[in-house]
């Protein structure tokens, strides 16, 4: 069967950087806004499933597949294609690999010796991504035994089905920061600038520019597809940012901008995270990590973060755990003690 897509009815010229929610596609193996701070939500594990491999056949699964779920593995020894023990223990291990739709390769540990040690049982969690999740496994053995199960280099094929709430797709996702406008006031097109390339936020941007803020768009089937004055309760939009990486993220809502064909365009204003900004227009003294800059004279600060909208995550293209970037400079300030 052919796996089946939302549709979504605008032109193609519109960049997804990370289709998280493309809607479901059919299972080919056997299975059954105000611009304030707000806390952190950061996604957790939220169903629990168990699929489990006999020693032949296709995986039968028990339990729904979404977005955050603890897959359980029940992998059966006799599958992997190696065996024989060292010191009473399995003399092979078996590593699974997954990954869902376009987005990163997963390893865990799935059957034999465990190298992390211990007696924990298999699972892996699937990220905040919808679509196709496909498996393989591959055993190496201490003896030169090596073996895949792949499904004879199919591998296989489940459904990872994108929650209700969550929108059809999220993408466009781009930074302006320019002096021009065009058509009476607005963001002349050609200043957006993709957004996985980073950004570069001086004094210049702070003083001069007239726009300088990060957009995406977002579509969702009969809800951006018109003008709705109650869209800030149909989409919750979030970015979540932070400017140490051993920190947790804080999260600012998004103000909605425009509709754009049947998307909304979404924006933040990159002032509102400026660390080195003071209500007066001139510098403070950041509270997050900086380092010189080239010339010596200034410093930076370099702020990660991701969009959520409903739970559906906006992140650089193809990985399921990356994250936006861009630096914030300001001429070095003799009172300030630094990071």
């Amino acid at each position: 069967m052919n796996p089946v897509l939302s549709t979504r009815p605008v032109s193609l010229f519109a960049k997804s950087l990370h289709v998280l929610a493309l809607g479901t596609l059919v299972c080919t193996a056997a299975c059954g806004t105000s611009d304030g701070d707000v806390d952190s939500d950061e996604s957790g594990v939220t169903g629990q499933a168990t699929l489990t491999f006999k020693a032949t056949g296709e995986p039968t699964l028990k339990g729904k597949l979404l977005p955050g779920t603890r897959v359980t593995l029940a992998y059966d020894d006799a599958r992997s294609g190696c065996s024989g023990t060292s010191n009473g223990k399995p003399s092979w291990s078996t590593t699974g690999r997954f990954r869902v739709g376009e987005g990163s390769v997963h390893e865990f540990f799935a059957a034999g010796l465990n190298p992390a040690g211990g007696v924990t049982k298999p699972s892996f969690t699937i990220p905040a991504r919808a679509g196709d999740l496909e498996l393989w496994f591959e055993t190496s053995g201490l003896w030169g035994c090596h073996a895949w199960d792949s499904n004879f280099g199919q591998n296989f094929h489940l459904t990872v089905e994108a929650p209700a709430k969550w929108p059809g797709w999220l993408g466009d996702a781009s930074v302006v920061i320019s002096r021009a406008t065009c058509n009476d006031g607005k963001v002349c097109s050609a200043d957006r600038k993709p957004l996985e390339n980073g950004f570069a936020y001086d004094s210049w941007s702070r003083e001069r520019a007239a726009f300088k803020r990060v957009e995406f768009r977002v579509w969702k089937e009969g809800v951006t597809d018109h003008d709705d004055s109650d869209l800030w309760e149909k989409l919750d939009v979030q970015l979540h940012y932070r400017f140490d990486k051993t920190k947790a993220f804080s999260t600012k809502y998004v103000n909605f901008e425009e509709r754009v064909e049947n998307d909304a365009r979404y924006g933040i204003e990159l002032g509102s995270l400026d660390p080195f900004a003071a209500p007066n227009g001139g510098t403070i003294c950041p509270k997050v990590p900086v380092v010189p800059s080239v010339n010596g004279q200034d410093v930076t600060a370099t702020v990660e973060f991701f969009v959520r909208v409903n739970g559906a995550e906006l992140r650089p293209s193809g990985d399921d755990e990356g994250l936006f970037a861009g630096t914030f400079a300001a001429a070095k300030s003799a009172s300030c003690t630094y990071q």
